[in-house]
């Protein structure tokens, strides 16, 4: 069973789609939460102001001093202070009971803080359930990936699935080897999808993938497969199992302590399915158009600025023991663009000048300098060969060249070649804009 570029390209297709959705609706709610803050913003103020008594143990004297300050101050958008709308009872107040009175009318429901912190809650329960579905379902078209994956590690190693598996004489006469194989392949595959993550590590040994080898890739999926265990059976809350199967280097929460999808796991948890399927994939890749499928989602990764994806991936494609020369000068570069956008120049100067091209095409010598942002210099180099070296697309479009592109340098090249940069930009109806 031959492996297909179109089990990968669908897999990060889909989970982009899940993330762009995810995004969709967290913009939305943010939205939706910042008009329900100011649309009832004095009943939440008023529930803040009741919260910090209850918390501050104050006395009832304190408490009183606490009532005249917040009295005194202004509602936003009104002629009013919080005196006119909020009565401390002092009376029946007492340090554990915080009695007061509204003065509203029927129209002005949302002063109430218990009406107003219902909106909040329905919102903020809004976007849990948001990430949550969402990690579900991008769990869920992982295992579906995984699945193609496990079909084709099944039929290169079949003597450690079968071994002690038998078959009846009638199903050899009834279909064809090449029907039989792909059947009892699907078969042998869905069998063991009831528990992925333990068929991860079958499979793991099996076909000495050494997942260990990239064990913070291999923990965050174990994590993830913990989490939907809870969302899914105990209403996002930490149980026992949890606890117990977490990975060492993760920090242990209190059992029955709830936890949140909130959109730095979520997107994190999206890059790390995105990078498992692509390890994945090039764990069990074996020919040459396979290779170039990964260069060029590597490059895809790039290109949309994914710089931990196409980090990690760069990495891998380094590690190809047959890879040409030409082939790692070219990854080296591209990794190093990677590397210097996550965490600055500074980060990675040192690595990027012991890069040697001294002999190599003016092209590679260009890169360094891109690498560098010494764009003084690369306007000198293009100098030399354009549009050999760099075509003009190349210039506008290459991920080595964003920061180029956004230099008083950049505007000069464009200067040069008004012609070609006017062609470019040139949109129907619209004058060339140079």
């Amino acid at each position: 069973m031959k492996i297909t570029v179109n089990i990968l390209k669908s897999l990060i297709l889909k989970l982009e789609n899940e993330l762009l959705f995810f995004e969709e609706n967290t913009n939305f709610l943010n939205k939706r939460k910042i008009e329900i803050a100011k649309k009832y913003y004095v009943g939440l103020k008023i529930n803040n102001f009741l919260e910090m008594l209850k918390e501050s143990e104050k006395n009832i004297d304190e408490i009183k001093l606490e009532y005249q300050k917040f009295s005194k101050e202004e509602i936003p958008e009104t002629n009013l202070t919080f005196a006119d709308v909020f009565v401390l009872n002092e009376e029946e107040t007492t340090p554990e009971t915080i009695a007061y009175g509204l003065r509203i009318c029927k129209d002005q429901k949302r002063y109430i803080p218990r009406v107003a912190c219902e909106k909040i809650f329905q919102v903020n329960e809004a976007h849990r359930t948001i990430g949550e579905k969402t990690i579900v379902n991008c769990l869920q078209i992982f295992e579906e990936y995984f699945r193609s994956i496990l079909k084709i590690l099944i039929s290169k190693k079949p003597e450690a699935y079968f071994y002690d598996k038998t078959i009846k004489y009638s199903l050899l006469i009834d279909k064809n080897i090449e029907e039989l194989t792909n059947e009892l392949i699907n078969q042998e595959a869905d069998a063991l999808m009831y528990a992925v993550s333990e068929t991860i590590e079958k499979a793991n040994q099996t076909h000495k993938l050494k997942l260990e080898k990239h064990q913070d890739i291999w923990d965050a999926y174990i994590e993830l497969d913990l989490r939907r265990n809870i969302i899914v059976h105990n209403e996002g809350r930490v149980n026992q199992r949890y606890l117990s199967s977490l990975p060492k280097n993760y920090p242990k929460p209190q059992d029955g302590s709830l936890l949140i999808c909130d959109d730095i796991y979520v997107i994190k948890s999206i890059e790390s399915l995105i990078k498992f399927a692509y390890l994945l994939y090039y764990l069990i890749s074996d020919g040459e158009d396979e290779l170039l499928f990964l260069e060029s989602t590597a490059f895809e990764f790039l290109s949309s600025e994914k710089w931990d994806i196409s980090l990690f991936a760069y990495d891998l494609l380094l590690a190809i023991p047959t890879l040409k020369n030409i082939d790692k000068t070219i990854y080296q570069i591209n990794r190093l663009n990677a590397k210097k956008h996550i965490n600055g120049l500074d980060s990675s100067k040192e690595e990027i000048e012991q890069f040697d091209v001294s002999g190599m095409e003016n092209r590679y010598v260009i890169a360094k300098e891109l690498l560098l942002e010494q764009h003084a210099k690369v306007n000198e180099l293009l100098k030399i060969d354009y549009p050999e070296s760099f075509d003009f697309d190349m210039i506008q479009t290459w991920p080595i060249f964003i920061e180029y592109r956004k230099s008083d340098e950049y505007r000069e090249f464009i200067n040069e070649h008004q012609t070609e940069y006017a062609k470019y930009e040139l949109k129907e109806d619209e004058p060339p804009v140079c």
